[in-house]
């Protein structure tokens, strides 16, 4: 019995000596094949962004040499439902400029415990020179709540738009990053570049990169008609409808906008849904024009405020002919400049309202520069504008649609063009608000703060085929431009030297244009203007003879009767003869409660009395809405007909 436990024991022992053997064999294969099985499922790092730890944009860029499989594994924030990433990775063609991978719904999935999106995929890459982007920014998730009431559902209320949150309010951002791998053994990522290739390198003119409060401005000639090849990327406010960051070109023989980017022909350039780009094709017909591109104070290269887009250093503008051989009829000859003005109001500060009246003396061309506040409903809250004396009408006004970012705020904003005046007497205005105004800003001010107003330049003749109205020694010396040939010239030939649209003007040309003051014989003007809240006004004057006047009365009403109104009463039959009806007014600009009725009225030889009442709100100096085109005139005015 005890022998035959010891041999039990011995077959036990040396079975156990067996299976130890076994598995230290097996255990050091596994040792030896681990670094292989390691390469096969997460392969050699090619570029990674990782330590999340503050809200911005990162990059990294790499080299392929050849066509590659990488394995990209990805984590970040979105919504729960994947409709708005607020921290994500993706992979920018730096060739083509295009995304060759981005992190979304579509390859990513929601983790419950730590309510991060996660992504781990492979593809395949071509040869090419990449970055690798991630960006952690705060934003909105959208709305998606269900309606209960008493434990029942009685529907869910949905919205794109919901509450704004911090870049790092959800999630685990310690787990946040993106690495891409080479997979396949033996792998070995390609050496990176010093610099990596930008955007439109052969452009003719090329405006990226651009920071807050940029303005960059050139100036192109072009011998015979040219096709470009545009690309733009710039901010777009859905508030107000048009472009925080915008872009323009102007034909300098007209100055009018013959392309700007608008959101109809602009498509999504990826991030935040502000972020808009257009790439196509314009024409553009020989002569001279200005190219313009500008931002306002936030949400640019540098200083994004939400996630940028996809080519973040394509932020800006190119120009290109679409015809390499076409760049011998174009000239690039920095920018064109803005010509001096005669007669400007700068410096305006809040609830001013200011004239300066001026005389034509011949058809002029007239080179017009106003920065105000816009009012965010479609309407401009501190503006110009240019009315006749003659009768009261307005012949230009600074109008929100027409104008570009100024700079600063987003609220700021310019504009620039020419119009052209017949002789006559003129004045130019401008009006602002109770806020945000030189020098006192409630947000960030203009580019440019003391040019806060308007300010006119004579450029040359409206019509300089006209008959000369002077003799020959007195005819002013108003440059001429030079013609731009309506034949092209051979390629490889020079183009002509610039035709500039206006040239500087001796003062002499000036004088004889236009004219700053009154007119040496201005119309008589009858009016109770100006009017506050809670008057009641009048004034009395007498007609010798039977005069024909132009009615101008501005005031305020939404129906019968209106709020403030006036009407002319006859002295000695005590008779209304005239009075302002809501019916008989259209829209004075501004808050739609504010009338204005335009007539001709022919009065007798006698006496009359000029009546004006206001409530108690919304009249001259005391607005409750957007200010009248013509604030100045709130009242009645009678201006005599020449």
């Amino acid at each position: 019995m005890v022998m035959s436990i010891k041999i039990a024991t011995a077959r036990a022992i040396a079975s156990a000596l067996t299976a130890c053997l076994a598995a230290s064999a097996v255990a050091a294969l596994l040792t030896l094949l681990a670094p292989l099985a390691s390469a096969a499922n997460h392969g050699a790092q090619i570029a990674a962004i990782d330590r999340i730890a503050s809200q911005g944009l990162r990059r990294e860029v790499f080299v392929l040499d050849g066509p590659t499989e990488v394995r990209i594994r990805a984590e970040g924030l979105a919504d729960r439902q994947g409709t708005n990433f607020l921290a994500y990775g993706w992979i920018l063609d730096l060739t083509s400029r295009h995304p060759a991978w981005v992190m979304d719904a579509t390859n990513a999935a929601w983790d419950r415990k730590t309510q991060n999106w996660k992504v781990d995929e492979r593809m395949t890459l071509p040869a090419g020179i990449y970055a690798l982007y991630y960006a952690s920014y705060g934003g909105s998730f959208p709305l998606d709540k269900e309606i209960r009431v008493l434990g029942m559902i009685l529907g869910r209320f949905e919205s794109s738009v919901g509450p704004s949150v911090k870049w790092n309010e959800h999630g685990d951002d310690s787990l946040w990053g993106i690495r891409v791998d080479g997979m396949g053994a033996g792998f070995r990522p390609a050496k990176a570049p010093v610099e990596a290739p930008s955007p439109d390198p052969g452009a003719l003119i090329r405006f990226f990169e651009l920071p807050n409060n940029a303005l960059e401005r050139e100036r192109i000639d072009l011998s015979r008609p040219v096709d470009f090849r545009v690309r733009f990327t710039g901010e777009y406010d859905r508030g107000v409808r048009a472009f925080a960051d915008g872009a323009w070109i102007t034909d300098l023989s007209t100055y009018e906008k013959v392309w700007s980017p608008n959101f109809d022909d602009t498509e999504p350039a990826g991030g935040d849904a502000k972020n808009r780009m257009f790439q196509g094709t314009i024409p553009l017909r020989a002569g001279s024009y200005e190219f313009t591109v500008t931002t306002d104070g936030s949400h640019a290269v540098g200083s994004w405020n939400a996630s940028p887009p996809y080519d973040p250093e394509a932020w800006g503008i190119s120009l290109t002919p679409v015809r390499d051989s076409d760049r011998v009829f174009v000239s690039v000859t920095g920018a064109a400049g803005l010509p001096e003005p005669v007669l400007a109001i700068r410096e305006v500060g809040d609830d001013e309202l200011r004239r300066e009246p001026f005389v034509v003396l011949r058809p002029v061309r007239l080179f017009v520069t106003a920065l105000g506040e816009r009012s965010g409903k479609g309407e401009m809250a501190d503006f110009a504008w240019i009315e006749r004396t003659g009768d009261l009408q307005p012949i230009w006004e600074m109008r929100e649609e027409d104008t570009e970012p100024a700079g600063g705020s987003a609220k700021n904003r310019v504009v620039e063009s020419v119009i052209e005046l017949p002789p006559g007497a003129y004045a130019l205005c401008y009006a602002s608000d109770d806020s945000h105004s030189y020098p006192d800003w409630n947000s960030e001010a203009p580019r440019n703060p003391e040019a806060w107003g308007v300010s006119l330049a004579p450029i040359g003749r409206a019509d300089p085929n006209s008959p000369r109205l002077t003799a020959p020694s007195e005819e002013p010396e108003i440059p001429q431009v030079p013609r731009v040939p309506s034949k092209p010239g051979k390629p490889g030939t020079p183009t002509l030297p610039p035709a500039p649209s206006f040239l500087p003007l001796s003062p002499a040309a000036v004088a004889a244009l236009i004219r700053p003051g009154e007119p040496p014989d201005p119309p008589v003007v009858i009016g109770l203007t100006r009017v506050g809240s809670d008057a009641d006004l009048s004034r009395r004057f007498r007609v010798s003879a039977t005069t024909k006047f132009h009615l101008v009365a501005l005031g305020e009403g939404t129906e019968e009767p209106l709020s403030d109104h006036g009407w002319i009463e006859d002295v000695r039959s005590g008779k209304v003869i005239w009075k302002m009806r809501y019916r008989d007014t259209q829209h004075a600009g501004g808050a739609r409660k504010n009338r204005v009725e335009r007539a001709e009225i022919t009065l007798p030889q006698g006496e009359y009395l000029l009546r004006y009442e206001t409530d108690d709100s919304h009249a001259f100096g005391d607005w409750n809405g957007t200010l009248p085109s013509q604030p100045h005139l709130w009242g009645i005015s009678l201006v005599e007909v020449k």
